[in-house]
């Protein structure tokens, strides 16, 4: 049982870190939540003064090469403390899905009235920068990087989802570190004390249906672009809620870390379409049925 809380506690904050290193994004996003945790939550006068910094420096520092990514992180980690100071939500991805919902939705107005050439040199940087890193191996052949091209233009569609995802694991991230490392007395729960325990508000199934209604209705313009996003963003959720299902499983028929990493390795298209269908399954058939549900 220490081992299992040893690894509870550690693991995460181990794979939280190597995030960091590899994704600006998410280093910035941790920043700015944990900081704005600390300055509002935090018992000690000090480290309430150092999270107003660490809150502050890197929405400054990033926007000076990424503006409109230094807003999304901005607006959807103030949206996310508020929502933890209300207690709203009982589950950390409903507060981290509702955060990011608003902040797209002001980005949203922001182009409206700025135009979207922001957006557009957005999304030209970043493919420059990955035509010109394929570019760079000699050794692919013509068809290859013509997939490739296409896989990368599929990447630059479903950006906004991309960054949502991005936010989503950084709240977590902050939280996270915060509930090990801060003094507090506002409770913080994440939904759930193992990972496969994990689950969210039932009600989100509804934005799943929204995005498969947007995808009817239209697969191009600005209509099938927030359906894809939706249907990739609430999909991935499922995905990982499907994951925690099946470790349930596995842990109560006895299974080790061999199972967990065999169910973890099958995580690509199109067996994950299995852990999809029965992460979307539990918001019916409670899977685990032991476990107190959120949002219920």
């Amino acid at each position: 049982m220490e081992k299992e809380r040893l690894r509870t506690r550690w693991l995460p904050l181990a794979v939280l870190a190597a995030v960091l290193m590899i994704e600006p994004f998410v280093a910035v996003s941790v920043g700015m939540v944990l900081g704005l945790l600390l300055f509002n939550f935090d018992n000690r006068p000090v480290l309430r003064k150092a999270g107003l910094a660490l809150f502050v420096l890197p929405a400054l520092v990033f926007a000076n090469w990424y503006l409109l990514q230094s807003i999304f992180a901005l607006v959807a980690s103030g949206v996310c403390v508020w929502l933890l100071r209300r207690n709203l939500f009982s589950s950390v991805t409903s507060i981290a899905l509702f955060s990011c919902m608003v902040s797209a939705g002001l980005i949203a107005a922001v182009l409206l009235v700025a135009g979207p050439e922001l957006w557009q040199g957005l999304e030209n940087d970043i493919r420059s920068f990955m035509l010109e890193t394929m570019g760079r191996n000699k050794k692919l052949d013509p068809e290859t990087l013509e997939n490739l091209r296409a896989s990368t233009n599929m990447m630059i569609w479903l950006l906004p989802g991309q960054f949502i995802l991005m936010m989503t694991a950084s709240i977590f991230g902050a939280i996270l570190v915060f509930r090990h490392f801060g003094e507090f007395d506002l409770p913080l729960y994440l939904g759930c004390r193992q990972f496969r325990y994990y689950r969210f508000e039932d009600n989100w199934v509804w934005l799943l249906i929204l995005a498969l209604v947007l995808l009817l209705v239209s697969r191009q313009g600005w209509i099938g672009r927030v359906g894809i996003n939706t249907l990739y963003v609430m999909g991935v959720l499922y995905l990982l809620r499907g994951v925690a299902v099946m470790f349930h499983f596995i842990a109560l028929q006895g299974g080790g870390l061999l199972l967990r990493l065999l169910v973890v390795a099958i995580c690509f298209p199109p067996l994950c379409l299995i852990h999809m269908f029965f992460g979307l399954l539990d918001t019916w058939l409670d899977f685990r049925k032991n476990v107190t549900a959120v949002g219920k």
